[in-house]
C-alpha cells in the first residue's frame, strides 16, 4: 500500500502515473538539478586555490543556521503566491549569488555574499517540498489514480540521488580535463586552467543549473494554479458518486 494512499497502489498504477503525469517529472527535475549544483563539491577546492585559507570555508556551514528566520516569512508569503512562484523567486536570487562569487574570485566578503544569496534556495527546496509532492498526489486523484505520495516521494528523492551523482561526476571530469592536480597537501600550484575550472565548478556552472530550476518551476507553476480547480472536481466527483 502507497504510503498516504487508503487504495492499494499496483506497479501498473506507478508506470501510469509516471506515463500520465508529467509534472511527477517536472518536480523531480527540479530536485535533479539542485542536486546537481550541490554535488560538484567544489567549496573544498575553492577555499583551498582561489580563497587560500581552507579554514574559512567551515564559516559557509554557519549560513544554513542564520538563515533559518527566512522559514518564518515563508506562511505570509504562501499567501501571496504558490511554491512554484517561490522556487522561482529564490532560484533567481541564487543565480545573482553564484554570479558575484566570480565576480569576487578571491575575495573572501565577496564571496561570503554571494554564498548567503545561494543558500537562501536551500529553504524553499528542503521545507516546502512536501508541499509540492501533495500538489502532485492531488493532479494524481484527478487522473482517477490513487494520491500516491509515496510514489512521488520516491521519484523526487531518485532524481535527487541521480542529480547528485552526476554533479560530482562532472566535477572530476572538468577538473581532470582542465589539468587540475590532486595532492594531499595544499601546497601544489595549480595551473591557470585548472584555477578557472575551479570557479566555474563553484560559480558559473552551478547557477546554469539554478537557471534550469527557474525554467522548470514556470512549468510546476501551472500544476499549483490548477490545484485549487482540480481539489473541487475531485470534491464534485465524490459527490456525485456517494449519491
Amino acid at each position: 500500500v502507497d504510503e498516504g494512499s487508503p487504495d492499494r497502489v499496483s506497479f501498473k498504477d506507478v508506470l501510469r502515473m509516471l506515463k500520465s503525469n508529467n509534472h511527477c517529472w517536472i518536480g523531480a527535475g527540479i530536485m535533479l538539478f539542485y542536486q546537481m549544483a550541490v554535488g560538484f563539491g567544489a567549496g573544498t577546492y575553492y577555499f583551498t586555490y582561489i580563497i587560500g585559507d581552507i579554514s574559512k570555508f567551515s564559516l559557509v556551514s554557519v549560513l544554513s543556521v542564520v538563515l533559518l528566520p527566512v522559514m518564518f516569512v515563508f506562511p505570509a508569503l504562501m499567501k501571496k503566491m504558490n511554491v512554484a512562484r517561490l522556487f522561482e523567486i529564490f532560484a533567481a536570487i541564487a543565480v545573482a549569488g553564484y554570479l558575484i562569487i566570480f565576480v569576487g574570485n578571491q575575495n573572501f566578503p565577496v564571496v561570503l555574499t554571494g554564498l548567503l544569496l545561494v543558500a537562501l534556495l536551500n529553504m524553499p527546496l528542503g521545507y516546502l517540498g512536501a508541499l509540492v509532492i501533495m500538489q502532485l498526489a492531488t493532479y494524481n486523484e484527478y487522473q482517477n489514480l490513487p494520491r500516491m505520495e509515496g510514489s512521488c516521494g520516491i521519484v523526487s528523492n531518485f532524481a535527487s540521488k541521480v542529480g547528485g551523482g552526476i554533479g560530482a561526476g562532472i566535477s572530476m571530469i572538468m577538473l581532470g580535463a582542465s589539468g587540475f592536480v590532486s595532492s594531499t597537501t595544499g601546497n601544489i600550484v595549480q595551473p591557470a586552467g585548472a584555477l578557472l575550472m575551479i570557479r566555474c565548478l563553484y560559480s558559473l556552472i552551478p547557477a546554469v543549473c539554478a537557471v534550469c530550476i527557474i525554467l522548470l518551476s514556470v512549468q510546476l507553476g501551472r500544476l499549483c494554479r490548477s490545484v485549487p480547480q482540480m481539489e473541487q472536481e475531485i470534491r464534485d466527483r465524490k459527490e456525485a458518486e456517494a449519491l
